[in-house]
């Protein structure tokens, strides 16, 4: 500890029994000097010591034994005051230094330790008030961030809906005709083919269309209670063959007795569809997918999408979800998004977890009210 802490202590421990010896000292040399020899008139100081001799040896015993009990009451002070103050000091120090690079402590002025001890707490309220300031930032990020997304949404929405009524209705025109074309020639024909390609690549773009719409206008909410269990069993059930095609298999680890939550189920059905999909077209072939659901303590009811063929790059983690972020070829980059919007309008959560060697996961969290 402190240099200072210990010359308070010394002084502490030897000015007492001093003071105690310095006042019988005085009070012994006034008796003395005080007491007169009347016969003569003057003071006789010998005389007078071997008169008092004993009196002056009591005196010495009980100057000693003050002295011990001066001692034994700095000790009890240090004890009592002096030890709780440094062990203060040592915590306040503790907490001003590690959790905030570039502290520097104050100096004491003097020596007393309540000082420095308090000059330390004002640090430590400094470094708790900037704990508060950071923490209130934390959890304002979380709301910051949907209503940016929500902005985000709201844009790509308007701009959505444009692109889908402009492009769907010539659309049509260009397939019926082609559709037309294609009647008039014949099956061995080579014109034929190409009208094939134009119709397929027409098809892509009404999906497209579709994608779009769906995420533009989502449609106003029907909430009613449903079995999530169900809900995830019809949407695996609409892509069974697609997984069978390709040689994976889907484990369905539900929990039994979940109770019926409020939900729209359309939605939340596409939802889960669109999240499936996700892990299906990125899942190599002969791999197995585990679907799970849970009852959790916190007021949610937890669905888990796993594969431990896909691994999704870190770079990549905070743009799954962003509006027409795709890695492939012919994605349209909307399936997550329309997740992320439908779970979180329905009070839920969705986050991702993934790494080469545990593959991916995404986690889905409901409200149960």
């Amino acid at each position: 500890m402190r240099s200072e802490s210990k010359k308070f202590q010394i002084r502490l421990i030897i000015g007492i029994p001093l003071i105690f010896f310095g006042l019988t000292i005085f009070t012994a040399i006034l008796t003395c000097y005080l007491t007169t020899d009347y016969l003569n008139s003057s003071i006789s100081l010998t005389h007078r010591l071997k008169i008092h001799a004993p009196y002056l040896f009591r005196l010495q015993l009980w100057v000693f034994g003050m002295a011990i009990f001066s001692f034994l009451c700095g000790l009890g002070l240090i004890y009592a005051i002096i030890y709780p103050i440094k062990k203060l000091l040592a915590r306040a120090e503790e907490l001003a230094v590690p959790h905030r690079e570039g502290v520097s402590l104050p100096s004491a002025k003097s020596d007393d330790e309540i000082e420095y001890f308090c000059s330390i707490f004002d640090e430590v309220l400094i470094l708790l008030k900037s704990h508060l300031r950071e923490k209130e930032l934390r959890e304002a990020m979380p709301l910051l961030d949907r209503v940016r997304r929500a902005d985000q949404l709201a844009a790509l929405g308007f701009l959505s809906a444009r692109l889908a009524h402009e492009i769907r209705n010539p659309l049509g025109s260009i397939q019926g005709l082609v559709e037309l074309m294609d009647k008039d020639f014949q099956k061995d024909d080579a014109k034929k083919g190409y009208v094939r390609v134009i119709l397929k690549s027409i098809e892509r773009l009404n999906v497209l269309v579709e994608e779009l719409l769906k995420f533009a206008r989502p449609g106003s909410e029907v909430l009613e209670y449903h079995n999530i269990n169900h809900v995830l069993g019809e949407a695996i059930s609409f892509v069974k063959n697609e997984f069978v095609a390709k040689g994976m298999e889907v484990i369905e680890d539900y929990q039994d007795n979940l109770p019926l939550i409020q939900i729209d189920h359309q939605r939340i059905y596409q939802a889960f569809l669109n999240i499936i999909r996700n892990a299906f077209q990125f899942a190599p072939e002969g791999e197995t997918i585990r679907i799970a659901t849970m009852n959790q303590p916190t007021g949610f009811i937890g669905i888990c999408f796993f594969n431990s063929g896909s691994y999704i790059p870190v770079e990549d983690l905070d743009r799954i979800f962003v509006p027409f972020f795709t890695t492939q070829e012919s994605g349209v980059g909307l399936g997550l998004c329309i997740a992320y919007h439908t779970i979180a309008a329905h009070g839920g959560r969705i986050r991702v977890e993934s790494s080469p060697d545990s593959g991916t996961t995404f986690i889905v969290e409901l409200p149960k009210d």
